[in-house]
């Protein structure tokens, strides 16, 4: 449980310091994927995490909802920046399919979330909507 919960953590900084180059690129020419390789590897830390406390809690439910929802977050941002926006009109329709995606991926977050925060009698993982 320690190594989950340090996996976690780092993911969790990575996952936060990964906006930061996107921030600085808004003022600055620089390069701005640095970003998206800390992001993936900050969830993908965290998918570890989760996967760890899923084989000790013995729920494999927990790891399969968190997969979903790194799926489907991958699968989002995918179609933010793959598809064309030569137009308002396809801007529009990349940011409403990822809003879709987005959405759809946090009730899978969320149901994981829940499991750990209920086997493990922690609120601080439960999430209140």
């Amino acid at each position: 449980m320690a190594q989950a919960k340090t996996l976690g953590l780092i993911g969790s900084l990575l996952v936060l310091l990964s906006s930061l180059p996107f921030v600085i690129s808004a003022f600055l020419s620089i390069f701005r994927y640095p970003g998206i390789i800390i992001g993936f590897l900050g969830y993908f830390l965290i998918l570890i995490a989760v996967k760890n406390i899923s084989e000790v809690l013995a729920d494999r439910s927990i790891f399969n909802n968190m997969l979903i929802f790194f799926i489907l977050t991958e699968i989002g941002a995918v179609a933010w920046s793959a598809l064309p926006t030569f137009a308002l009109e396809a801007a529009g329709f990349n940011m409403a399919i990822s809003l879709i995606f987005y959405i759809v991926s946090v009730i899978f977050l969320k149901k994981s979330y829940d499991t750990i925060a209920s086997k493990l009698s922690l609120k601080m993982f439960s999430i209140r909507i």
